[in-house]
C-alpha cells in the first residue's frame, strides 16, 4: 500500500481546480463582486448611522453611556 496515495490524489485535485479556475477567470469575477460591493457599502453606511442613536438604550451597555 502506497502511503503517498491520498496526498497525491489531493495534489492532482488541486491542480485540476487551479486549471479550471484559470480557465473560468474566477478571480476576475471575484474582483468585480468586491468592486461593486464597495458601491453598496459606502452609500449604506450613512443610511445606517441614525441607528447609532439607539445603542445606549440596549441593556448590555454600561450605565455611563445612558
Amino acid at each position: 500500500m502506497d502511503i503517498f496515495g491520498p496526498s497525491l490524489r489531493l495534489w492532482r485535485l488541486l491542480a485540476q481546480v487551479l486549471t479550471i479556475v484559470g480557465q473560468k477567470q474566477v478571480s476576475l469575477i471575484a474582483a468585480g463582486v468586491a468592486f461593486f460591493g464597495m458601491f453598496a457599502v459606502f452609500p449604506a453606511s450613512p443610511q445606517s448611522s441614525p441607528f447609532l442613536g439607539f445603542w445606549p438604550i440596549l441593556p448590555s451597555c454600561p450605565t455611563s453611556w445612558r
